[in-house]
């Protein structure tokens, strides 16, 4: 991953020896459904915002051969995720941006306390929903609203703001650690042998 002056630029492995990259800049307004499918920008305008980024950047965009556009949305909060009868769990609920790198991870802890509820409370679907809703909304919109922030370091920034930028990179990898600015995301636990309800939230590591 790399954080350049007017765009970000990542790359991941794909199979058959291919490999996939994305890049996140900001607009004004969300792109139309005739410039979403509209693809053949994509190389032209990605080379032009990375024009300065160091290799491989530039020989991974000329050679691409599948490019898609898309636009990036979160949900920073809903008064509320249920009715009487119906939950919104994962995205329905709480959308995150890419940037937290936690969608599918939410979706999967929802699931999973939800269901445990679900075997536990032998009460109206309501109280289980709202008693839901207590142990996960606080936790998601967290990660929600850092995810935002996180966006902030992607977009276009002048010469002083990248240096600043860059300088409290540094400082959070080899001074703070990432653990401990970070870690809180993935120490999350439900455990399903936790004999009281409200206690089968626990941290582990």
């Amino acid at each position: 991953m790399t954080f350049g002056r007017k765009a970000f630029f990542g790359t991941f492995p794909m199979k058959e020896r291919s490999i996939g990259w994305w890049s996140n800049y900001e607009t004004s307004t969300p792109l139309s459904k005739d410039e979403l499918r509209d693809t053949s920008d994509i190389i032209p305008s990605t080379l032009e915002l990375l024009k300065n980024t160091h290799f491989p950047a530039k020989e991974l965009i000329q050679r691409s051969t599948i490019p898609l556009k898309v636009n990036i949305f979160d949900i920073q909060s809903l008064p509320t995720w249920h009715t009487e009868r119906v939950l919104l769990i994962g995205d329905a609920a709480h959308a995150v941006s890419p940037n937290s790198g936690q969608g599918v991870s939410l979706a999967a802890e929802d699931a999973s306390l939800l269901g445990l509820l679900l075997s536990r409370m032998a009460c109206p679907p309501a109280e289980i929903f709202e008693k839901f809703e207590q142990m996960r909304k606080g936790r998601v919109e967290k990660i929600v609203e850092r995810g935002r922030k996180g966006k902030n370091n992607k977009t276009e920034v002048g010469p002083l703001r990248e240096r600043i930028r860059n300088f409290f990179i540094w400082i959070m990898f080899k001074l703070v650690g990432i653990e401990r600015i970070m870690g809180w995301q993935y120490r999350y636990r439900i455990d399903w042998e936790a004999k009281d309800i409200d206690k089968c939230i626990a941290e582990y590591g």
